[in-house]
């Protein structure tokens, strides 16, 4: 709370003021409702004083105690000995100040400012005082707990009456229990294992058969660059490492050979299980598969499917 005040001081005079340390907060209407009045301790005061027209004045700030004796006059403290100036800054703490932590802040009376201006017998003083007062916090105080939540009420379930209450209690007693995995069957077990084996087993199959691939198309092109044989490829081994690439290469096509032909097996299986029994008659793209299986089987058993592998040396062929 600030309050400013003007002090008129006589010449050859004194004068007081009083800055209550207990007072009564006002009333507050907080959402409606009046928040009752209570008794407001000090807590904090600062203070500034200034003399106007550029004049001086003896200033002394004290506080009073109550005096532990009933009748007994309140004891006083300095806060601010008596000084001469235009202005004056001060303030005061009671939690802050080792004078007066082990008090009681309930028996402070009022804070007193005294002005002198005795010794100036002509001149009258104009003093400006602004104080700002804090109240003290309760002791541990913390923002005021919530309220506590009411349980919320239960949902209205559906018990079949109305026009429309059995069809929705029908419904809702069919609907599975999301939370709870369906238990697969002993054969749908069984097809999943064989179908996830089967992948495996492709794949592994694939990596291997295009490694060989790759292998076979690599030892063709080193066949490629051998050189003509001659009296030098003889002394460097050439026609060696040659023989050697092509005994690899046919190593690298007996199995791709193989597993082309498994696989237009199982194709061809394929389609005629699809055609059995004439119940479904072979369409255009079966036939021609048919047509094309059986000419690369013929091919296969004739040995034309594939070439003949050569190198660069004469005489030197393996099928």
């Amino acid at each position: 709370m600030a309050e400013r005040i003007r002090l008129l001081i006589p010449a050859g005079e004194r004068q007081s003021h009083l800055i209550p340390c207990r007072w009564v907060a006002d009333s507050e209407v907080k959402d409606g409702w009046a928040k009752p009045e209570e008794e407001c301790l000090l807590g904090s005061l600062q203070w500034s004083a200034v003399v106007l027209g550029e004049r001086t004045i003896d200033l002394e700030v004290s506080l009073l105690r109550a005096s532990h004796e009933a009748e007994g006059p309140p004891s006083i403290r300095w806060l601010q000995q008596k000084s001469s100036g235009r202005s004056f800054q001060g303030s005061f703490v009671p939690a802050e100040d080792p004078l007066f932590t082990d008090h009681d802040p309930a028996a402070f009376d009022a804070v007193l400012f005294e002005f002198d201006n005795t010794y100036s017998w002509w001149t009258e003083k104009e003093v400006e005082l602004v104080t700002i007062r804090t109240s003290l916090e309760p002791a541990n105080s913390g923002p005021p707990p919530l309220p506590a939540l009411r349980p919320l009420s239960p949902l209205l379930r559906c018990t079949g009456c109305g026009p429309w209450g059995s069809e929705l209690l029908g419904v809702c007693s069919e609907l599975p229990k999301l939370r709870v995995p369906a238990a697969p069957t002993h054969g749908e077990n069984s097809s999943n294992n064989n179908s996830n084996n089967n992948n495996i087993g492709d794949e592994k199959e694939q990596q291997t058969l295009r490694f060989v691939e790759k292998l076979d198309f690599w030892l063709e092109a080193a066949a490629a660059q051998c050189p003509e044989p001659s009296e030098a490829s003889e002394v460097l081994g050439a026609d060696a490492i040659l023989s050697g690439i092509l005994q690899l290469r046919s190593m690298c096509r007996e199995p791709i050979v193989k597993v082309k032909a498994s696989r237009s097996s199982s194709k061809l299986a394929a389609v005629l299980d699809s055609t059995s029994l004439g119940k479904n008659p072979p369409s255009e793209e079966a036939a021609s598969f048919l047509g094309g299986a059986s000419e690369q089987s013929e091919e296969t058993a004739l040995g034309l499917d594939d070439g003949p592998l050569t190198g660069g040396g004469e005489g030197e062929q393996q099928p």
